[in-house]
């Protein structure tokens, strides 16, 4: 069987990349003839490009793409004909993907499957993460609902409303979707999908990126990522404020949201904290989380399975999370990870000081932690339902 991964990064610095070298590595032991097409920017590619069949050479609108092909659909096409496969999977979908990469390969006849990474895959927004649920407001398909309920930027709104529509009537017609867990189950049935088209799938986390890392248990709790606020990242600062005796590293991940964080945690004075920017998983991040004492994911968002949630894990490192989205199937509260109700900074607080004074705490949600891991990167199961996907066995 031929797979063609449409991707939007195949760098290893990216989870989308990572997800997509994963996917096509499982696939390729198991035999199938995989091709790469990058449909991202350069940016995302270029640390991996000797890897990539294909990648898009132009730059189109967001919104203008689902409504006039391009010459983005016509690079596509040659793509598909050149490689002749039997299925494409849409290893990231989003709104930004233009529809008629679906509609075209529906329309030579190949399986088409799409595989959302976060819940609002339809939407830019992201509202409501404060309530940890999914946004509602045009999670049906009712667009224009959106619209008259704060949504969207007035001038764009013609485009933002037909764009979300032709998007929506052509994912709809999609073989199988692929999910990580019950909350996304939902967002995709509200969306349209029929139950009979969603196949759960593990994340494709190549555990290796865990292993020969010299574990031990460090001093310091650790936060990594984006410096969001659906990703809890406001709430840091109250959550240090409250655990004085607790010692902090937090590494951002973009330059410029590191330098804002290190400006408001400098004018609070917390000395129990320090930020460190510009290093990533392979310039010594990975030997920092794995010298750890544990790791937070303060997000409030509906999050799926995050890559820091399986770094962590695969370290046997406890995790303090708050109880949203894929947390609360993957995680229990002492015996994987620090579980409290969301947006809860005070116990948020009193879970990191807990396991900062309680050694065998650490190492029995750390064991726990190591466990869950090892079940949910099992590689026998990622092929087996990305199989389903493909055959609609």
């Amino acid at each position: 069987m031929r797979i063609l991964l449409v991707v939007d990064s195949y760098s290893k610095h990216t989870s989308g990349g990572l997800v997509a070298h994963r996917t096509a590595e499982t696939l390729r032991k198991a035999g199938y003839v995989v091709g790469i097409y990058c449909a991202g920017p350069a940016n995302l590619r270029q640390c991996d490009e000797a890897d990539i069949n294909w990648y898009q050479k132009y730059s189109v609108s967001n919104a203008l793409r689902h409504i006039w092909p391009g010459e983005e659909i016509t690079e596509f096409r040659k793509v598909v004909y050149d490689f002749k496969p039997d299925v494409v999977h849409f290893c990231s979908f989003l709104y930004t993907k233009s529809r008629f990469f679906i509609s075209y390969a529906l329309a030579v006849g190949v399986r088409v499957v799409l595989q959302p990474w976060i819940y609002d895959f339809l939407c830019e927004q992201m509202y409501d993460y404060h309530n940890g649920q999914p946004c509602g407001l045009c999670s049906s398909g009712d667009f224009l609902h959106s619209v008259f309920n704060r949504c969207g930027v007035p001038r764009n709104l013609f485009i933002h409303v037909l764009s979300r529509y032709l998007l929506r009537g052509n994912a709809l017609r999609c073989h199988s979707v692929l999910s990580t867990n019950k909350t996304m189950d939902a967002s995709l049935e509200r969306y349209g999908f029929s139950k009979a088209k969603i196949v759960r799938v593990p994340l494709p986390f190549d555990p290796k990126r865990t292993e020969e890392l010299p574990v031990c248990d460090g001093r310091e709790f650790i936060f990594y990522g984006q410096i969001r606020d659906f990703k809890g990242a406001h709430l840091l600062q109250s959550i240090i404020i409250s655990c004085p005796t607790a010692m902090f590293s937090l590494y951002p991940a973009i330059f410029s949201e590191g330098q804002n964080l290190k400006h408001v945690l400098d004018q609070s004075k917390l000395h129990n904290a320090r930020v460190d920017i510009g290093l990533n998983w392979f310039s010594g991040l990975a030997e920092r989380v794995a010298a750890c004492r544990g790791v937070l994911l303060p997000s409030l968002w509906p999050t799926a399975t995050e890559y820091v949630l399986m770094e962590a894990m695969g370290l046997s490192k406890p995790i303090v999370a708050f109880d949203v989205g894929a947390h609360r199937e993957i995680l229990v509260n002492r015996k994987n990870a620090m579980v409290v109700p969301r947006g809860n900074v005070q116990a948020f607080g009193e879970a990191i000081l807990e396991l900062d004074k309680d050694a065998d705490l650490r190492r029995k949600i750390g064991y726990g932690a190591r466990q869950t891991f090892e079940t949910l990167t099992n590689s026998k199961e990622l092929l087996s339902k990305l199989t389903k996907a493909y055959v609609g066995a």
